[in-house]
């Protein structure tokens, strides 16, 4: 199995900026988050279809975050569950730090966030104005509390679990369909009008800084030189 090194990491920082730069466009530049929000969000659709769309948003949720502390649990125990090997220290930190880490970053971003959910807008029936996208006044930050999508993070630590090795070959068609499905999972905010698109990729987004971090951190660090004694 190909296993990280400096060249690797690189790669993937600069896609994932690259990624980072196509969502702030995305948001800035486009109104795909509106047109795609007006044609999934309808209170009287969601008034027909209650039971089905809280199935959606609860049962996958709640069975994603119980696996994510299976996960922890097993990576604390020290020992991989399928085959009985010993869980390497460095693995074992990521995981655990990289789950932990993952929800709480998106909480905190999401409370000084200045983007309201669409069904609290005017354009959908709601009575806030939206906000420019680079408002950065004091009187904007912390309005919204929208951005990024708090149910996507039970989804994107996934991302963690891809990022154990480099993905490529058959681990970046895993990735790719990890990313499909989470906004599978994800959409059903955009449904209930909670959540843009963009909402959910900036969630995305931040649990892969999160990942490619811990990566550098936990299976690339370098030795800390110690000073002998003369």
């Amino acid at each position: 199995m190909t296993t990280w090194d400096d060249q690797s990491w690189r790669r993937w920082v600069f896609i994932w900026c690259g990624l980072g730069i196509l969502a702030l466009f995305w948001v800035a530049f486009t109104p795909l988050d509106e047109v795609i929000s007006h044609r999934m969000y309808s209170r009287l659709w969601l008034d027909h279809h209650a039971a089905l769309v809280d199935s959606w948003y609860r049962w996958p949720k709640w069975v994603s975050i119980c696996a994510a502390l299976g996960v922890i649990g097993f990576a604390l125990s020290g020992r991989n569950p399928l085959n009985g090997v010993a869980v390497r220290a460095p693995t074992r930190d990521y995981l655990v730090v990289g789950l932990l880490t993952i929800p709480v970053l998106t909480w905190l971003v999401r409370e000084g966030s200045a983007s309201a959910c669409p069904r609290d807008l005017v354009a959908f029936g709601g009575e806030l104005a939206q906000r420019p996208f680079l408002d950065f006044s004091w009187q904007a930050i912390g309005s919204g509390r929208c951005n990024p999508s708090g149910h996507m993070s039970s989804f994107s630590w996934w991302l963690a679990l891809c990022f154990l090795r480099p993905p490529q070959g058959l681990g970046l068609g895993v990735l790719i369909l990890c990313i499909l499905a989470m906004f599978a999972l994800g959409s059903v905010q955009i449904l209930k009008g909670a959540h843009f698109m963009s909402h959910l990729i900036f969630s995305l987004w931040w649990a892969g800084v999160v990942c490619l971090m811990l990566v550098r951190v936990c299976f690339l660090k370098r030795d800390i030189p110690t000073l002998k004694r003369r």
